[in-house]
């Protein structure tokens, strides 16, 4: 019976659908109306029509209740069915039986205007229920009863008119209740073509989307996971109307969510139209509303925007679809305001018939006889512009050629409509600067011709060594073409330095073309142009340029190149004339007298922007032994040990350099090593406590070996290992070292003299204690970055640029309860907390009072102390969480603890004074990050992609905070930042190392305020589980008292360690 039942809800549900529009007699406001949401408080159902989804309402339980009661609706009103209704040829589906409009065939479903009445029979028992459909709200009511006084027949066989006739009574929704209530998946995203879009685009402005030229149009949309969809599409935006629609088609597509949709229109829609398109799914109510434009113009062909043409060119575009003719405007002027050349054709192209002006700039467009409009402008193709060339472009030989074969072809490229060319050719070598008419003076002219064709070849006239000037004069053209120039050599054809150049430096790399099969050239360089006083001869192999010694100063000097294949000849005699100097080049480094210089040392020097230095060093001061003598295109010059370059032990050097544009230097010295290694360091290895890591440095400045030895006295030495290292600064490590032990060091060198003295010698002792719940620790590398932020609470600001110069190491998590109980239970055996054992007052100078680091009676506090065994230790299995109710003294005391059984330095001074100082950059220890350090870490470091939160800008990936959780969380479960650090936002606050104060905009560089800010307030950041997600921001700032705060900041804190190299 309750099948029976939905089922006619349903029927009765599907002839709403039909009678929605052109209903008015009975009208009912809904209470509390709202067209934007559906649901069963605000009783509102947007439009009805085909595909709408409705959650289906058992009224059979809430039509008990008697009319005008209260009823509960999340108790009363229950779901039945979920169905998707489609109304096609007004003919109704429903589970694959298909109805018509005919209300016979219904039986017992009857209706009259918006009202549809169910006469149901069960047994003896005839129930009436009268749905009614609201078409101002869009809501669908059951109404509680019907009776004989609402003037409504108990007969089920009474057919359709006499119920028209006996329904006269008003309604109110006090008598009704709500069947059902819409509930609508999201509309369509609709993709292509864009909103406001030209179709097809300018060319100018980017592909066309969709791309097309005869305006059938591509339609594309997102899928909703629909099976069908239906696309609407008007020349106006009248949806409502039922007629007018230039598409009105149903689709069939089967396509997962979120991929695209496509449908091509086959029919060509209007040229100039603006036209407006939405897409409605079946599980979907209809997209927004766009609109685009046709606008097919006439695509210009050649010759393209800015192209240079010939006086009579020929203009081209494409045909365009169903034009019979074309009409062409040619002006000079863009706006064609001026005197425009009109010609109508019914081709497309057009070549000019009188030459145009040459060296003019022209502008073009075309309107084809079926573009609507030639008095719009729009209508018009776009316009383009081109410019008359003056003269014609020469080809070969190439200007500046050589070694150019006789006969020699000249060839130029020909110009539109050109009939006839001249061609001259000079045999002239005019002097630099010369105007270009001179080449061609009537007595220097060795050919002229006029030919039909864009070639000519000399046979007679020009011979096998020589340079030679041409030029080209179009019959269509205003201008000869520029001269040209090429040698037909059989010698060397110098580059640089280039003739009669001046204000050269002293130091030149003289430079010529290739000779073809040429092995070996002869370079001289005199004062006199006979060469009787040739002050340079080189012969140089396989090469075509070659930097030489210094000339001097002020003079005029000549030069010239032979090949060993030229037969003899010598190139062409140049000549360059040398700048006057008058200044010295200034010596770096090593500064004179320098001692314990590497012997592959990096000598350095200022060279006055000079292009070639000359660099010598000797052992002896007047250089008659020349260790090194070379000419160098930079500024420093390293010695090289495979050119013989090593310089010995504990010797004195000279050196001395001169440039191009500079004298020669003042002579220094330098002093080399002795070879004794120096800066000698020792430190305990943070993960193996039993290894010693050891450093030092020399100066050898090449490979060598070096001695390391051990003792336990000082005295006894034992060699531990021979070291080979090429590197300036070298390691090793000590292994399999005794805890609690004092060690001394110290190393030698090895070289090709022997060995070096030793080095000083260092101690260094291994902590008693192994620190099982070491933090992990990740490298954060120094760099710039923004801190604060423009968009968050005013104390985040100013916004200033940080340089932060130190390279450090961050914990990966937050301290966890086993890593401080950890080292609480160490402090507490050494003597370093007050106020838990009760017979012991053995305590060490810088022991700190227990209630001042950590509120154990806090109930977030995971740490207990049992009396019995006087140790402390993790309960309820918290082991993995952060440490929290910790002090900033706790904090502190606990990076003191961790330094000392690292053996590093306590970088915090424990006094009674609230006011602990830090050596924040001294020595290498463990401490609280600073401000500055926490937000760098924070954001990612350099590795930034500044998100909002750290690691990522969706706050549940990265952070516990007040939505997910409901308490404190295990550490590094949630995703890590760029540096693999975790848990940087939310879970729980944590102390930095300043105090809080606003941002000083002149501290740029390491930022920290270890004074003043407000009294005893240290700086908390990263939010914490009770807070929302504006307080997890990377750059969001807190603070609380150093020794909490109760009732003001929570006690939600923790902290983690970094570790400053």
């Amino acid at each position: 019976m309750k099948k029976y039942y939905n089922n006619l809800i349903v029927v009765v549900l599907m002839f709403s659908l039909l009678l929605i529009f052109g209903c008015e007699e009975k009208q009912v406001t809904d209470p509390d109306s709202n067209d934007d949401v559906a649901n069963f408080d605000d009783v509102d159902v947007v439009l009805i029509d085909s595909w709408d989804r409705y959650e289906i309402i058992d009224a059979a339980k809430s039509i008990k209740q008697k009319k005008g009661d209260f009823y509960d609706r999340e108790r009363d009103l229950f779901l039945v069915e979920e169905s998707f209704l489609t109304i096609n040829n007004h003919e109704i589906i429903f589970q694959d039986t298909t109805y018509s409009s005919n209300l016979e065939e219904l039986g017992s479903i009857h209706m009259t205007d918006n009202q549809m009445f169910v006469v149901t029979v069960l047994g003896d028992t005839v129930y009436h229920y009268d749905y009614f459909y609201n078409n101002d709200s869009k809501a669908l009511w059951l109404r509680e009863e019907i009776s004989a006084d609402n003037f409504l027949a108990v007969d089920p066989t009474i057919v359709d008119t006499v119920w028209q006739d006996t329904v006269s009574y008003s309604i109110s929704t006090d008598d009704y209740l709500l069947l059902f209530v819409h509930n609508q998946g999201p509309s369509v995203e609709l993709k292509n073509p864009l909103q406001n879009q030209s179709i097809p685009e300018d060319e100018e402005e980017g592909v066309q989307i969709p791309v097309n030229t005869d305006l059938e149009i591509d339609f594309k949309w997102i899928s909703t996971a629909a099976t069908e969809y239906i696309l609407q599409v008007r020349e106006d935006g009248y949806f409502d109307d039922t007629a007018g629609f230039v598409i009105d088609t149903l689709l069939t597509e089967t396509v997962s969510a979120g991929s695209p949709v496509s449908y091509t229109h086959s029919e060509k829609f209007n040229n100039f139209t603006t036209y407006f398109w939405r897409v409605k799914a079946d599980n979907s109510g209809w997209s927004e509303i766009w609109n685009f434009e046709t606008k097919d113009i006439v695509n210009l062909d050649i010759p393209s925007n800015n192209e240079s043409v010939c006086k009579k060119p020929t203009l081209q575009w494409d045909e365009f679809e169903g034009a019979t003719n074309y009409t062409l405007f040619i002006d000079t002027t863009a706006t064609f305001s001026g005197e425009v050349l009109e010609i109508e054709t019914n081709e497309t192209e057009y070549s000019i018939v009188d030459y145009l002006i040459s060296g003019k700039t022209y502008y073009w467009k075309v309107l084809a006889d079926n573009a609507i409009n030639a008095n719009l402008e729009e209508h018009w193709s776009d316009f383009r512009q081109f410019k008359i060339e003056k003269s014609v472009t020469l080809t070969t030989p190439e200007n500046d050629a050589f070694q150019v074969d006789v006969p020699v072809t000249f060839e130029w490229e020909t110009l539109d409509n050109a009939q006839t060319f001249t061609i001259q050719i000079s045999g002239n070598a005019p002097l630099v600067g010369d105007n270009e008419l001179e080449y061609f003076e009537e007595e220097d002219i060795l050919i002229e011709e006029v030919v039909t064709e864009a070639s000519f070849i000399d046979a007679e006239i020009l011979n096998s060594n020589g340079r030679y000037y041409w030029r080209v004069l179009s019959d269509v053209a205003t201008e000869w073409c520029e001269v040209d120039s090429f040698l037909t050599n059989n010698s060397v054809l110098l580059t640089s330095p280039i003739n009669a150049a001046s204000n050269l430096g002293t130091i030149l790399n003289y430079n010529w073309q290739d000779f073809d099969g040429a092995d070996e050239y002869t370079l001289q360089v005199a004062t006199d142009n006979i060469f009787d006083n040739v002050v340079i001869e080189e012969i140089i192999t396989n090469s075509n340029s070659i930097p030489v010694y210094e000339l001097d100063s002020g003079l005029e000097y000549y030069w010239k190149v032979l090949a060993d294949n030229a037969d003899g000849n010598w190139s062409e005699v140049w000549s360059f004339t040398t700048v006057d100097i008058s200044n010295n080049v200034v010596l770096s480094e090593p500064v004179n007298d320098t001692i314990d210089v590497a012997l592959l040392s990096n000598l350095r020097w200022d060279d006055g922007d000079a292009n070639y230095c000359h660099i010598q060093l000797s052992d002896t001061e007047s250089f008659d032994d020349l260790i090194v003598n070379k000419i160098v295109e930079n500024n420093n010059y390293t010695l090289k040990e495979d050119e013989d370059e090593m310089l010995t032990l504990n010797s004195a050097y000279y050196w001395r350099v001169c440039s191009d544009l500079e004298n020669w230097s003042e002579t220094w010295s330098f002093t080399t090593t002795t070879g004794v290694p120096f800066d000698l360091g020792a430190s305990v290895n943070v993960e193996t406590p039993n290894k010693i890591d050891l450093i030092w440095k020399c100066n050898l400045g090449t490979q060598t070996s070096y001695r390391l030895e051990c003792s336990l006295d000082g005295i006894d030495w034992e060699e531990v290992e021979e070291v080979d290292a090429d590197m300036i600064e070298l390691t090793y490590s000590d292994l399999s070292k005794e805890l609690d032990t004092t060690y001394y060091y110290r190393v030698r060198s090895e070289n090709p003299e022997g060995f070096s003295d030793y080095s000083a010698t260092i101690e260094i002792t291994t902590p008693g204690f192994v620190v099982e719940n070491l933090p992990i620790l990740k490298d954060v590398e120094n760099g710039i970055f923004e801190m604060g932020s423009i968009n968050g609470n005013e104390d985040e600001m100013p916004l200033r640029e940080i340089t932060l110069t130190n390279n450090f190491q961050i914990a990966e998590t937050e301290i966890t309860n086993a890593q401080y109980c950890e080292l609480l239970n160490w402090a507490l055996g050494k003597g370093k907390i007050k106020g838990i054992l009760s017979n012991d007052l053995n305590y060490a100078n810088n022991a700190i009072q227990f209630e001042t680091m950590l509120d154990s009676t806090n109930t977030d506090c995971q740490l207990n102390y049992r009396s019995s065994e006087e140790i402390f230790e993790v309960v309820n299995e918290m082991d993995n969480h952060p440490i929290t109710a910790v002090t900033w003294y706790g904090a502190a005391a606990y990076s003191n603890w961790l330094s000392e059984v690292t053996a590093n330095s306590a970088l915090y001074t424990i006094s009674a004074s609230p006011m602990w100082s830090c050596d924040t950059y001294g020595d290498v220890g463990y401490r609280l990050p600073t401000e500055a350090e926490w937000e760098f870490a924070a954001i990612g470091g350099n590795n930034s992609s500044n998100y909002l939160y750290s690691g990522s800008d969706a706050i549940e990936d990265v952070a516990w905070y007040i939505v997910n959780c409901d308490g404190i969380q295990p550490v590094k479960i949630l995703a890590g930042n760029e540096l693999n650090i975790y848990d940087m936002s939310g879970n729980l606050w944590e102390w930095c190392n300043d105090y809080y104060s606003e941002y000083n905009p002149d501290e740029t560089e390491n930022p920290e305020v270890i004074t003043g800010g407000y009294p005893f307030r240290k700086v908390i950041r990263g939010g914490s589980l009770e807070f929302g997600e504006s307080y997890h921001r990377s750059t969001n700032r807190s603070s609380c008292k150093a020794s909490l705060d109760y009732g003001r900041v929570n006690t939600s804190i923790g902290f983690r360690v970094v570790l400053i190299d």
